[in-house]
């Protein structure tokens, strides 16, 4: 019987090896750090859990076409859903491989779903390395893994997102090296299209390094550089313009009423001598945020080989000079205000240099030209670099004053083993050069450089773990949540229009709730936010936490917005359910003047600190077209008291000891009703807004603090003049408040509140004039809704529904204009009768789009069947 043997080359094992390793170190790692199902740990924390989770599963409601891919209702009252599905969360087809899983294995999931990238990255690396630097087959395997662990891709794992970029980026720098040989421009316009496809944000990111890297190439003529460079933007623009079809409405809506509201001066906080930290092994920081430096680490020979590049005389001038060039650009954002071109014009909303793994590239692609021309190396270049490094690191070391955040990282175990691994790497190197062994002396270099990488990657995924450890069991019991089945079932069972609040406290999980479980919510955290409308809803008592809606806290909202049910978990994991019967219809007529404008009267919604109570109050007597008076204030007595914390708290690592004050006003009230609404006063309460310990602040109601309490984090975090309601009170029985707000210096002022209460019977009043003439929802689509309404006199409908652009409706089958209030909430105007009113939305600059997708992809198409035509046979 003959042996069955599969025919593999040499040369593809080591593509398969370049795919594998980084695969498995990273699963390795993972696992040897307690991650699910050898402990419980998981990737699901920061952004993984809060957004990406929740929309990886909504992918299976969007499938389903519960859900369309441009709209959503699930998300703040209904938005745009084409910015977060289409362009940047969900166009991988790896997020298929949630599909077959149950929600409590997505955890587990996500880690081979990561690994997949990370392969990706080696393999991707491993092809350029090979026909682009012509490495041998050790060498591009080796280099491949530091660029597949390199730190960009350790501390971003749980921004998976961004990793597509990092894996395409070889094959487009590729596909521009093809262009300057005047080879095909095949590879360059298939990467491109990918790398936009996955992500348009980090593929851009992507593009504009492979644009400057063309720029800098200087081994080409004036002239025919310029024509090269031409028909590279070409070919970029016929990639960019095959998928118009959704990047045209992502630009319109982005351009629109999407952003943030960072100062673009505050953009980067971090000391240029991070970056030089950052080039070591555990190096992970990022939970620094906005004051870390670039995650550049890919490995010390890369270190040690891409500076011996500079002084290597075999080396190409021009592969120096790109180098160098694209070195200083790109940690030039430390100087100017690069790092805001970089993204793009956009304030990068957490995390800065996220363009970083250009660096790495640039870095290990460099070492990998240096390794070439390894014998024309002098030894003293890599020992003096790495002599100057450990100096310079030891200089920081002992004089913290330089840079504190560094002296926060840097320690004596991390120098004693940088200087250990530099001596080895740099003893390897000596042996190679007195011709010891060559192919030996490779393959050790070889394996001590993957134990480093591995080292690397088990440390830095370690300090997830005080941010990550446990979270899978809380996943699990979060998925379990009866709120979580309730929701289910009202959704199932429930078949009216209506929208759906969560009662948020620190047992809910991920705020996209209405998203994960499918039904028309409230809440929704991403960065695709809508601007208008959350400013909005933030001046009318609705709570936000870094710009996104997290609940409403008020009755008049759930009735205006056609809340139907609130649910949520109390300390005791026991189920909280309200349903709202008067919840008006999504449409309603109101006063015909609601939109004109009173001559003097200020714009609604303008005030900066808006008084909530008051914008309330304003905002109906609109709707109603006459004044009313929905709130009434308490009397109360008020007293103001400090006192100090038993224990001293540790400030930070270079401040002593200090006792943190506790500062506290306490207010004594009887009410009327079960429930009363406490606002701050804009006026005499003003806090940093980039601190967030001076915004926690904390209730306590009868000496119980709030479980759903005034927290950053869980209700305040971008909203000291907040609007907070107090339930489950006793009418008639005297009530302690007490505001509370812990400040080491005794700084920032305590906020002096005001109570009010709801005057129930104007309100009724009120909800029986509105509720006289509403919407009848006879139908919904995941992108239309239809009705029926009769207007006793020519007026003007209100509805919740969120204006955007894309929508258009029809009355009667007519189509009709739509109005705006504030540019928040869509208005109709109707006649007095009875109308069929119908809602459809359709992505602005779709259909244009579609044509500009169709007019490239026959470009394109048309050029590769000719060039396959006039090719020699």
């Amino acid at each position: 019987m003959k042996r069955f043997r599969i025919a593999f080359p040499r040369a593809d094992r080591y593509l398969a090896l370049s795919f594998i390793l980084p695969a498995a170190f990273m699963l390795a790692a993972y696992y040897l750090n307690g991650g699910y199902p050898f402990g419980d740990r998981a990737f699901t924390i920061s952004d993984m859990s809060l957004t990406y989770l929740p929309m990886f599963q909504s992918l299976r409601h969007i499938l389903s076409g519960e859900v369309s891919p441009f709209f959503s209702w699930n998300k703040t009252l209904g938005t745009p859903n084409i910015v977060s599905f289409m362009s940047y969360d969900l166009t991988n087809p790896l997020a298929l491989l949630l599909l077959p899983f149950k929600n409590s294995y997505t955890p587990v999931v996500l880690a081979y779903f990561i690994a997949l990238k990370y392969g990706l990255c080696g393999l991707n690396f491993a092809l350029f390395a090979r026909n682009v630097v012509k490495s041998d087959r050790l060498a591009a395997l080796i280099f491949s893994l530091c660029y597949a662990l390199c730190g960009y891709n350790l501390t971003y794992v749980f921004n998976i997102m961004w990793l597509d970029a990092v894996a395409f980026l070889p094959l487009a720098v590729w596909g521009v090296e093809r262009v300057y040989r005047g080879e095909s421009p095949a590879l360059l316009y298939l990467s491109t299209l990918v790398m936009i496809f996955l992500n348009y944000y980090a593929g851009a990111l992507a593009l504009i390094f492979a644009g400057m890297y063309a720029l800098t190439r200087m081994n080409v003529p004036v002239l025919e550089k310029g024509k090269i460079l031409i028909k590279l933007l070409c070919w970029v623009l016929l990639a960019v313009g095959a998928l118009a079809a959704f990047l045209l409405p992502v630009f319109l809506l982005i351009r629109e009423n999407r952003g943030a509201a960072y100062d673009a001066l505050d953009i980067i906080h971090s000391s240029p001598l991070l970056v030089l930290f950052k080039l070591f092994p555990d190096s992970f920081d990022h939970y620094a945020a906005n004051s870390a430096a670039p995650n550049i680490y890919c490995g010390l020979p890369a270190l040690l080989l891409f500076f011996s590049l500079f002084f290597i005389k075999s080396v190409p001038p021009h592969v120096k000079i790109t180098a160098f060039l694209l070195s200083f650009i790109l940690l030039a954002g430390f100087l100017t205000n690069f790092n805001y071109v970089m993204h793009m014009f956009q304030i990068n909303m957490g995390f800065a240099f996220r363009y970083s793994f250009t660096f790495s590239f640039l870095m290990v692609s460099g070492a990998a030209y240096a390794h070439k021309r390894l014998k024309d190396l002098r030894l003293y270049v890599p020992a003096a670099a790495a002599a100057a490094s450990l100096a310079a690191l030891r200089l920081v070391l002992e004089r913290p004053e330089i840079s504190p955040k560094l002296f926060d990282y840097l320690t004596e175990d991390k120098m004693i083993m940088y200087f250990a691994l530099l001596a080895l790497y740099l003893l390897g190197l000596y042996m190679y050069k007195r011709g010891v062994n060559p192919r030996l002396l490779s393959f050790c270099g070889a394996g001590l450089l993957c134990l480093e990488l591995f080292l690397n990657a088990l440390l830095s995924y370690n300090h997830f773990s005080w941010f990550g450890e446990g979270f899978y069991p809380r996943y699990e019991e979060y998925l379990g949540l009866a709120y979580v089945n309730e929701a289910e079932n009202l959704k199932n069972a429930d078949k009216g229009f209506y929208r759906m609040d969560i009662a948020y406290n620190e047992l809910t999980g991920t705020m996209n709730e209405p998203a994960f479980v499918g039904y028309r919510g409230v809440n929704y955290f991403g960065s695709d936010f809508n601007i208008q409308l959350n400013e909005t809803l933030s001046r009318l008592g609705m709570v936000l936490q870094s710009f996104n809606i997290i609940y409403n806290s008020g009755e008049v909202l759930d009735d205006l917005l056609s809340i139907k049910y609130t649910l949520g978990i109390d300390a005791e994991r026991n189920l909280i359910k309200k349903e709202n019967h008067d919840a008006l219809s999504v449409g309603f007529m109101v006063s015909p003047d609601f939109l004109e404008k009173t001559e003097g009267e200020e714009p609604l919604l303008v005030a900066r600190m808006p008084d909530k109570i008051a914008e309330q109050t304003r905002l109906i007597s609109r709707l109603l077209g006459r004044d009313v008076q929905l709130y009434k204030p308490l009397t109360h007595s008020f007293s103001k008291t400090y006192k100090d914390f038993d224990k001293d708290v540790k400030i930070n690592a270079r401040e002593a000891m200090v006792k943190r004050a506790f500062a506290s006003e306490r207010y004594v009230f009887t009410p009327n009703s079960e429930s009363v609404y406490v606002q701050a006063e804009s006026e005499n309460f003003e806090m940093d807004p980039r601190s967030p310990r001076n915004r926690l602040i904390r209730l306590r109601v009868n000496g119980v603090y709030l479980k759903s309490g005034i927290d950053y984090g869980k209700t305040v975090y971008n909203d000291p003049n907040m609007l907070m309601r107090v339930d489950g009170l006793t009418p008639g029985r005297a009530v302690c408040l007490e505001a509370s707000r812990m400040d080491p210096m005794l700084t920032m002022a305590t906020p002096r509140l005001n109570v009010y209460e709801l005057d129930e019977s104007v309100w009724r009043e009120a909800l029986s004039e509105l509720g006289a003439n509403q919407l009848e929802v006879t139908g919904w689509t995941a992108d239309s809704l239809s009705g029926v309404i009769t207007a006793d006199r020519d007026g003007l409908m209100f509805t919740s529904i969120p204006y955007d652009k894309g929508f258009h409706a029809t009355v009667d089958g007519r189509r009709a204009e739509i109005k705006a209030y504030d540019q928040t909430f869509i208005c109709l105007p109707l006649p007095a009768g009875r109308h069929e009113i119908k809602f459809k939305y359709t992505p602005r600059g779709f259909y244009a789009g579609l044509c500009v997708s169709a007019g490239s992809v026959a470009c394109a198409a048309f050029y590769f069947i000719r060039r396959g035509k006039n090719r020699p046979r």
